[in-house]
């Protein structure tokens, strides 16, 4: 596992025990009191409360890769080729619009919704060889906003939303584009502190304004200034495949990370046994509130 020099230190601990095969997509739910996360390619929703330390699994009628909360107290989820709202209570899904068909060895990565209500998302080939991405936004209607990439992962918003911050893993690195009425421009690294045996994957940024990435294959979660470039910190985790990562709990201040086992080894598992867990670390800052998908889109 890689280990970089830096100002600060933390170390991740285990929070539940699991052997998920691609963790994915954590979000912190406001009226819940609740973490959700995903399985990719397994057709469940997992909840879990860090006050009573319960996990919940819930059925769901796809496999989804990401998730949004709503404003009304439901779901967005991001299916392998489509977007659905899903209602928890009622266990009801309603089809939203659906993406690539003409690709099947395609499939939806990460998203997330920005502060007016729009859902961007990536979507990448299936088997993770990086040859081409596409990124998307949805706001009623689908747009593409890029298509130049390999494999469109973790995103977040400054704290006007104005800079969009995303990353691209196979070009291992970190960009920012300008962002305005949902409309990118101006595309620019700001990170290239990547290889292809460190890989940024999912990434959130906290109430400083500092972008903190899982690096998969690095087993941490780093803290960058996106106006430096410079690694100012370094969680540690006990799990190699660090998959993505986000801010919770009432004060926001507990990180949850999300690990995976796909594609290890026996010896490679028996060297890393937590591989698939769920982490988190309360590293003295915050995040910020979770935005909510608009539904009357």
């Amino acid at each position: 596992m890689i280990r970089y020099s830096t100002s600060q230190q933390w170390q991740a601990e285990l929070s539940i025990r699991l052997s998920l095969e691609l963790g994915e997509g954590p979000v912190w739910h406001h009226e819940w009191n609740k973490f959700l996360f995903l399985n990719i390619g397994e057709p469940l929703l997992y909840s879990w409360e860090p006050l009573t330390r319960k996990l919940c699994k819930k059925e769901i009628s796809l496999r989804a890769t990401a998730l949004s909360l709503t404003d009304r107290f439901t779901l967005l989820l991001a299916g392998e080729h489509s977007l659905v709202e899903f209602d928890p209570y009622a266990n009801h899904t309603r089809p939203i619009c659906s993406f690539e068909m003409e690709r099947p060895n395609y499939r939806s990565n990460d998203g997330k919704t920005d502060a007016a209500g729009r859902f961007w998302f990536g979507t990448m080939q299936r088997d993770g060889l990086g040859e081409k991405g596409y990124f998307y936004q949805f706001d009623g209607n689908l747009h593409i906003q890029q298509s130049n990439l390999k494999v469109p992962n973790g995103l977040c918003w400054n704290d006007t939303g104005n800079i969009l911050y995303f990353i691209d893993s196979f070009q291992y690195r970190i960009l920012a584009f300008d962002c305005l009425q949902g409309q990118l421009s101006g595309g620019r690294t700001v990170v290239a502190d990547f290889s292809a045996d460190y890989i940024p994957d999912g990434m959130t940024i906290d109430e400083e304004g500092m972008l903190w990435v899982a690096i998969w294959g690095g087993g941490c979660v780093n803290r960058y200034n996106p106006l430096t470039g410079a690694l100012i910190g370094q969680v540690t985790v006990d799990a190699p495949q660090v998959s993505s990562c986000c801010f919770g709990g009432k004060e926001l201040n507990r990180l949850l990370i999300t690990t995976a086992r796909t594609g290890m080894t026996e010896e490679a598992l028996a060297e890393a046994p937590l591989s698939g867990s769920v982490f988190e670390v309360q590293p003295g800052v915050r995040g910020r509130r979770t935005n909510l998908f608009r539904t009357n889109y």
